[in-house]
């Protein structure tokens, strides 16, 4: 393997340096590397399936509930919550690759994250984490192999193995809007309620249904965006709070299906910038410590050659503008237009979950050729270098009191 890789390195270099930084390479070239990595990547996920399905994992109990189209009824179904359940081996048999202190410990549990350094939705989850002082230990997965996720059916990052003392088993919280949803729901009741994770988890149920255009059946939680607050605040306060919590979810989820589509295209616009970007991911996730070097190598060129093809298909698929820049800057503009000239954050004089949403996703190409073009042509600096400060001094740890 390792003398493939040299071999597969060498034969990149031997092309690109040829090339200006700005070129770009032949169709007929890329289109050689791509069908290469489209058959290396098959045969690899071949085999994670093949693995995945000898895998044997256990629910959270719940109930799911399915919308019938036909009788326009809505049926209760055993199914899976959000959550799932682990054995604590999972985490006996995983190598921490960091460990990030925080002051605010939440009452018997420890958190580990299992990420990509540079997704978009775990620089997310980080940044929640970092502005509310929470520690957690990290763990950096592999974007080709992803064998530190072996033990999950759920084979997308971020994932949290939440360790609870006095419990049998680690609690698995998958999706990133949820486990920030999940979490900031626990610290609210955390400081004045006796509501455990398990039974908070269950206020997020599956609903699945039909959809009548693709005739599929479609899974997703539609209080995905909503924090439980339960009996922990009064009537009137709620109705304080409301229009900021509707303009909360509304702008979370903004980010996760409108923002979040113009980044991957503004970072691997053609072949160089592609190689580039992944070389970026590289140094900024320490792959060099993490990963052999074979395996670094492999995920750089195979990882710069398929996601070049995605990022034009992303491009088509969101109807993005011919200069992809030029759509990054409009969805920038749209957000700071939003926020209001009045304001420093969404939150107001703080950071809310939005504020912190939009950040974490675009933190995640603060070290890409698109975030200083960004910097140039838009106003975004001011409010994102504030956001950064307030999650590098665990700003939120103040605003929440939980019990000891």
């Amino acid at each position: 393997m390792i003398a493939f890789a040299c071999m597969l390195r060498s034969t990149f270099n031997r092309n690109i340096q040829r090339l200006p930084l700005n070129s770009k390479p032949s169709t007929r070239k890329v289109s050689q590397y791509f069908l290469f990595a489209v058959a290396v990547g098959g045969s690899v996920g071949a085999f994670e399936y093949w693995k995945l399905m000898r895998e044997h994992r256990k629910a959270i109990e719940a109930e799911e509930h399915k919308w019938d189209y036909y009788t326009k009824t809505l049926k209760t179904i055993p199914g899976l919550s959000t959550g799932l359940l682990v054995p604590r081996s999972v985490l006996q048999n995983t190598k921490i690759s960091r460990s990030i202190p925080g002051p605010t410990k939440l009452p018997g549990i420890s958190l580990t994250l299992f990420q990509y350094q540079t997704c978009p939705f775990c620089c997310k989850v980080r940044a929640f984490l970092d502005y509310y002082g929470i520690p957690y230990n990290l763990v950096e997965v592999n974007p080709v192999f992803r064998s530190q996720i072996k033990f999950s059916n759920y084979r997308k990052v971020p994932i949290i193995l939440v360790d609870k003392e006095g419990e049998e088993d680690l609690i698995q919280l998958n999706d990133s809007s949820l486990i920030i949803s999940i979490l900031r729901t626990l610290i609210v009741h955390s400081g004045s309620s006796n509501e455990d994770l398990k039974s908070l988890i269950q206020l997020y149920q599956n609903i699945s249904y039909s959809d009548l255009s693709t005739k599929k059946e479609v899974k997703q939680v539609v209080n995905r965006y909503f924090l439980m607050f339960g009996d922990t605040i009064g009537p009137e306060t709620y109705k304080k709070m409301e229009q900021h919590l509707i303009d909360e979810r509304k702008w979370r989820q903004w980010g996760d299906e409108v923002f979040v589509h113009v980044l991957s295209p503004n970072v691997y616009r053609h072949f160089g910038e592609s190689l580039r970007t992944f070389e970026y991911f590289s140094k900024v996730g320490n792959w060099e410590e993490y990963f052999p070097q074979w395996e670094r190598l492999f995920v750089i060129y195979l990882g710069a050659s398929v996601m070049l093809f995605v990022s034009k298909m992303l491009k088509r698929k969101h109807s993005l503008k011919d200069d992809v820049r030029e759509s990054l800057y409009d969805e920038c503009r749209n957000w700071l237009k939003a926020i209001g000239k009045n304001k420093m954050f969404m939150g107001g004089d703080k950071p809310d979950l939005a504020d912190l949403t939009i950040y974490g996703l675009l933190s995640s190409i603060e070290g890409c050729e698109a975030f200083q073009d960004l910097l140039k042509h838009t106003n975004i600096a001011h409010w994102y270098y504030a956001v950064k400060e307030c999650c590098k001094n665990n700003a939120g740890q103040h605003e929440i009191n939980l019990k000891t």
